[in-house]
């Protein structure tokens, strides 16, 4: 979420009926074991659970102007707030940034008995899959595209890849995958495609298959596709579809 806090600002990614956010909201509120059983298969694990999003207090509104009382979790706030990875983080990606991560959702798998983090971006139609740039300035693009070719250095894709000014949101995911399992915090990353939302003006895949051809242009933009599947990270992003109408 944005960091204004005016009413005549109001925040209009919250669509009353459509649109990824309204969907995994409904999946985690009505229909968390079917979301929780697809997550779980698609990592291996036996169990997920998920983290509640963060109380706010300030006069932010939905465009409906309902005051918003709750928020996606940031950066690695998922974390204890002692956990030095934290401050560590800062020197990764700048706290200032114009553009942080806000994850859709946050979980923790069981694993081989283990707990493992679950980060999830979600999309519902096209439109939400936007190449665009950082739109970082200064010391903090600096600190950006030194973070993202180190990320790509340890995938083996080429430093050429434009992740800096193309698909950056998909990227910038990546980066702090990269982070936290090069830290030996095991953590995965979950891009959550719904099928069949009906938004007015936008392309809503019906289908798995028809989200393929604007998945595959992400990768191949980002030099995702040359990499075999067992190569760093690979076994880490995983891509879950759901229905928006639960059979």
């Amino acid at each position: 979420m944005a960091t204004t806090t005016s009413d005549d600002n109001p925040d209009s990614r919250m669509a009353l009926g459509y649109g990824s956010a309204w969907h995994l909201l409904r999946y985690l509120g009505y229909h968390r074991a079917r979301l929780s059983e697809r997550v779980a298969s698609a990592l291996g694990a036996t169990n997920i659970s998920w983290l509640d999003f963060i109380p706010r207090e300030s006069g932010r509104t939905y465009r409906t102007r309902t005051r918003i009382l709750e928020v996606e979790r940031s950066r690695l706030n998922f974390l204890d707030a002692s956990d030095p990875l934290q401050k560590e983080y800062d020197t990764f990606f700048p706290p200032r940034s114009k553009q942080q991560q806000e994850w859709d959702a946050v979980g923790q798998a069981t694993i081989e008995g283990q707990k493992e983090w679950v980060l999830v971006e979600a999309k519902a139609h096209c439109g939400e899959i936007v190449r665009k740039g950082t739109g970082a300035e200064g010391d903090s693009l600096k600190m950006i595209d030194a973070s993202l070719t180190r990320t790509k250095i340890a995938m083996g894709i080429d430093k050429k890849c434009d992740w800096i000014g193309g698909y950056y949101q998909y990227a910038n995911r990546i980066m702090t995958l990269h982070f936290l399992n090069s830290k030996g915090c095991k953590a995965h990353l979950v891009f959550l495609y719904f099928t069949g939302d009906d938004f007015t003006g936008k392309q809503c895949p019906s289908t798995s298959d028809a989200w393929k051809s604007t998945i595959d242009e992400v990768k191949t933009d980002l030099g995702l596709d040359r990499l075999q599947p067992g190569a760093y990270l690979m076994d880490r992003i995983h891509e879950v579809f759901l229905p928006v109408l639960p059979s």
